[in-house]
């Protein structure tokens, strides 16, 4: 996600071509594990391990679809990627909806937790998760904010500032971010 950030940003393709072969390893890696069903930590390491993460699934998703982007940049095949990222996305879709929003986990349910990695799709215009998807997860922070913002899970009351900047750019109706 971060070096097509960069190539976005700077143009510079040669980095990208550099490094080509190790980001196929990974996107490939995340092809076959990117389900996230294995008790990890992710970004929010503070609160401890849980198996199932479905934001970490979401980052696995679009990291996936963009290396598609990557490959046509190198001049290769990029459908079997996108494919491959929209797959996982409608699994996710499916297997984590937990009412009218997503699930923290494919296995806790009821529960929910800030989706920040959806704004890689959004930024990259991958259309990867549906608008209802959006919809559904900005209905729900609004219903859950509090004094200090939206807490980062159900499980949870603290938050981070970033996070719910990141989310707030997920909502097109201007409700998150007045």
């Amino acid at each position: 996600i971060l070096i097509y950030a960069y190539y976005k940003k700077t143009g510079d393709l040669d980095y990208i071509q550099k490094h080509y072969d190790f980001l196929k390893q990974w996107a490939d890696y995340l092809v076959e594990k990117g389900d996230c069903s294995e008790l990890q930590l992710c970004t929010d390491d503070f609160a401890g391990k849980f198996k199932g993460n479905i934001n970490l699934a979401i980052k696995a998703a679009v990291a996936i679809g963009v290396f598609g982007k990557v490959a046509e940049l190198c001049g290769q095949d990029g459908a079997p990627y996108f494919q491959a990222a929209a797959s996982k996305a409608a699994y996710i879709e499916e297997a984590g909806r937990d009412g009218g929003h997503l699930a923290a986990a494919f296995d806790r349910k009821p529960s929910w937790s800030l989706k920040y990695n959806l704004i890689w799709d959004r930024i990259f215009r991958l259309k990867l998760f549906s608008q209802e998807i959006y919809k559904g997860e900005v209905a729900l922070y609004l219903q859950e904010e509090g004094p200090y913002g939206v807490p980062l899970n159900s499980f949870r009351t603290f938050t981070k500032s970033d996070w719910t900047m990141w989310v707030s750019a997920l909502d097109d109706t201007g409700k998150a971010t007045q």
